[in-house]
């Protein structure tokens, strides 16, 4: 891939704000050659004010030793290497292409690679937006980087037409960021004759009143991983950040069992002692349908208000007997949403008026659900026309949903 003044100058930033700092293996995401319309010259010119002289000396050396050498890799690949000495002082380099050559990975980033190596610098040079999986390319960035070691992003931004397969926000970093935990070292714009760092998802809408001609422009960051957790794939930061809660519930892994028996609450009439702000609807019985709809959603189906001894409860149509039930709560614990309902009761009756509780739950700790890890109540000798479930003293019975068998 491309290495221009644009990229020397975004590098010069690197190294001005100590981002990148001598030594360390790297790994490049597209190997990089020097284009036409540029020289090594041009390249160390921008970097050298941040670069020892010895180092620059020695980058020039390479450089121009590779313009001669019998090797075709070193004519084409030397001088660009020689750049990245100056830049980097690398222990060791080695790229991720699809062309053959020595000492290179030859991999389809659409699929889940695992090489068995991570660095200390990766570096995007203008190569995601040429591939289709983007999760896929940017686990992969996540996972060959050690931690503590750097991300380099230059990839198009705005402008670009027709170049690769995606175009990246703005706001794409922060929100990478947010996800995983990085520490954004350097976040900027970059085009032919400038180079403009913001600092937010909508600060870049000054840069381009300051420099009109970042409309066509590359979107530079240095991202520093600081922990070795798994690779979070972002949503877009109005999700992610101001809905935080259901940014965490979009996150949560579900699980459903698939069961042959009729579930005899299906779609029956349901009522529940109260409805708030927070309910689907204000009418109780509307609202309590959600509690026996067939959707197992992880948040709740319904919901009563803050009372003492909340309840809900559906009519089966007949007395029937019946041999379990399956409680599903929300996932989500912000706010104790989940422990809430810890210590409810599950009531039968024959006419709605008479209850007689066949089950309490004593335990502190939230139930499950979409989780795969439902309430499951066995009952022996159990016949009823009304189920319900309720809360002792002053509470809000909010679940997912009620299965009865």
């Amino acid at each position: 891939m491309a290495l221009n003044r644009t990229v020397a100058r975004f590098l010069a930033h690197g190294l001005a704000q100590n981002a990148i700092r001598p030594g360390g293996e790297v790994l490049e995401l597209g190997e990089s050659i020097i284009v036409a319309n540029a020289s090594f010259s041009d390249l160390i010119d921008e970097v050298q004010a941040y670069v020892p002289p010895d180092r620059v000396e020695e980058a020039r050396r390479q450089a121009e030793a590779a313009k001669t050498n019998k090797a075709l890799y070193q004519q084409a690949f030397g001088p660009a290497r020689a750049f990245f000495h100056a830049v980097f002082a690398p222990s060791a380099y080695v790229a991720v292409e699809l062309g053959l050559s020595p000492r290179r990975y030859t991999l389809d980033l659409n699929q889940t690679q695992n090489i068995g190596h991570r660095f200390d610098y990766v570096v995007n040079n203008g190569t995601s937006e040429h591939i289709f999986d983007q999760a896929k390319v940017y686990e992969f960035l996540h996972e060959v980087t050690r931690p503590g070691g750097l991300m380099i992003h230059w990839t198009p931004g705005l402008g670009f037409e027709n170049h690769g397969l995606y175009n990246i926000q703005p706001g794409f970093v922060f929100d990478l960021a947010k996800a995983n935990g990085y520490e954004i070292e350097v976040v900027g714009l970059t085009g032919y004759e400038s180079y403009e760092p913001f600092s937010s998802a909508d600060d870049f809408k000054r840069v381009l009143k300051k420099s009109p001609s970042l409309r066509n422009s590359l979107l530079c960051s240095m991202l520093r991983k600081t922990s070795d957790r798994p690779f979070c794939p972002p949503i877009q930061g109005d999700y992610q950040g101001g809905l935080a809660a259901a940014y965490q519930l979009s996150k949560a892994q579900r699980s459903y069992k698939v069961d042959g028996r009729r579930n005899l609450a299906l779609g029956r009439p349901a009522l529940q002692s109260s409805t708030s702000k927070y309910s689907y609807d204000e009418a109780p019985a509307r609202d309590a349908q959600g509690g026996c709809n067939g959707f197992i959603t992880g948040f709740y189906g319904f919901t009563t208000a803050q009372e003492a001894e909340p309840w809900w409860m559906v009519d089966l149509g007949a007395m029937m007997p019946v041999r379990e039930v399956v409680i599903y709560n929300p996932l989500l614990a912000a706010g104790d949403l989940s422990r809430r309902s810890a210590k409810l009761r599950i009531k039968l009756s024959d006419d709605s008026v008479a209850w007689k509780t066949v089950f309490a739950r004593t335990e502190g700790e939230a139930i499950g659900g979409a989780d795969g890890l439902p309430l499951r109540v066995p009952l022996t000798d159990q016949a009823a026309r009304y189920v319900r479930v309720d809360l002792p003293g002053t509470n809000v019975l909010h679940l997912d949903e009620v299965e009865v068998y």
